[in-house]
């Protein structure tokens, strides 16, 4: 909130004089605001929960000017979703890239007749998420990957509990556009830089391939075993064998425009 500190003119009037900023509290990001009765305020957000607030004249033990009474559950916008089974049980459930900006999180729902949250995960900037298994003894899944806009992640579940871990042949560093096993289990990672073959045994990289003149990849489509990358107004068709990726067919589209 701004305040104003202002004192009286001789002339009757009333001048300004300094004005402060004093910290209420962190809230979803508001489309609208309605306040309702004793200090009682309706937070609607169409990027995070939803929430009923009441503010405090004094602070609170959390350094805070609002207490949150209640929160209503907004899984929208989905930016991206997979289906994942974390209790390895063979009943799959719904993983959501939910939210925007500072309001983004990762999601994990129950499929069936109604909706019901069981954990949530604060990651903002989130764009894309992949399941897959460095298990190559399993069909189940137990590791997530994370693409955010400068970076990505690779998260790892030990029954209910989930950690970031390092993979030598995964690129940390770029946003992924594709992450999926192939037809004999090595692993693909499609950046903005490169395509990628991992193996999921010894996590090392075992062949890659770029774009001449390190050129950018803008949009990727991959079955696992075959890939067709955009870059600029480039198109390449790209083979992903067991030991090497390489490139098999090139084609360059001109437009012409009448003047």
């Amino acid at each position: 909130m701004l305040f104003l500190k202002y004192e009286k003119t001789l002339n009757g009037k009333f001048k300004v004089t300094d004005l402060y900023l004093r910290y209420f509290g962190e809230i979803s990001i508001p489309i609208s605001l309605t306040y309702l009765d004793n200090k009682v305020i309706y937070v609607a957000s169409k990027f995070g929960d939803s929430q009923l607030i009441k503010l405090h004249y004094e602070l609170n033990e959390t350094g805070s000017h609002l207490t949150i009474l209640d929160q209503y559950l907004n899984l929208g916008p989905i930016v991206d979703m997979c289906l994942v089974d974390i209790d390895q049980r063979g009943q799959e459930q719904i993983v959501t890239c939910s939210g925007a900006y500072k309001d983004g999180s990762l999601r994990i729902i129950n499929n069936g007749v109604g909706i019901q949250e069981i954990a949530t995960i604060d990651l903002l900037g989130i764009k894309g998420i992949w399941s897959l298994s460095f298990n190559t003894k399993s069909d189940l899944d137990d590791t997530l990957v994370l693409s955010f806009v400068w970076h990505s992640k690779v998260l790892a579940y030990d029954s209910e509990e989930a950690e970031e871990i390092y993979v030598e042949g995964f690129e940390s560093e770029l946003q992924t556009f594709y992450c999926g096993k192939t037809l004999d289990n090595k692993m693909v990672q499609v950046t903005s830089a490169s395509v990628r073959l991992i193996c999921m045994e010894s996590k090392k990289l075992i062949s890659e391939w770029k774009v001449p003149y390190f050129r950018n990849i803008n949009a990727v489509s991959c079955n696992g075993h075959q890939a067709v990358c955009s870059s600029g107004h480039d198109l390449y068709y790209i083979e992903i064998g067991s030991q090497k990726i390489f490139q098999n067919k090139y084609n360059i589209f001109v437009y012409t425009f009448d003047v």
